[in-house]
């Protein structure tokens, strides 16, 4: 199936703002734009492209960096439901969100993540 360019904008914001952002930080771990980074997440799956390879690559580099580096929060959040992951990388980053709310291709990487530093 051939992919629209509105869907290849959405990938190629997507992928921007979950791994490349200034250079320095990606935009998604930044206090100050997270919630931007956030939003365009909400348009990827709107879209229906959470299963796409770019989609899934992105949102394991979000992931490992959070578990990583950590994460300061949100300028804003409002009440985001929980299965938007992306809206609760702080939670993420202290082992506090339920790992069954993760799509199959995180949940190991979290739970890897948790039973390592568990110990």
């Amino acid at each position: 199936m051939k992919s629209t360019i509105r869907e290849v904008d959405l990938l190629v914001n997507w992928w921007s703002e979950a791994t490349i952002g200034d250079g320095y930080t990606p935009y998604i771990l930044s206090y100050h734009t997270a919630h931007v980074s956030a939003s365009v997440r909400d348009e990827v799956k709107e879209a229906g492209l959470d299963n796409n390879p770019v989609v899934k690559e992105a949102d394991e580099f979000v992931l490992r960096s959070v578990l990583k580096e950590g994460f300061r929060g949100y300028a804003r959040r409002g009440n985001q439901p929980l299965e938007k992951w992306w809206w609760h990388l702080d939670k993420i980053a202290k082992r506090e969100y339920p790992s069954y709310l993760l799509p199959d291709y995180l949940k190991e990487i979290y739970e890897n993540a948790y039973e390592s530093t568990s110990c």
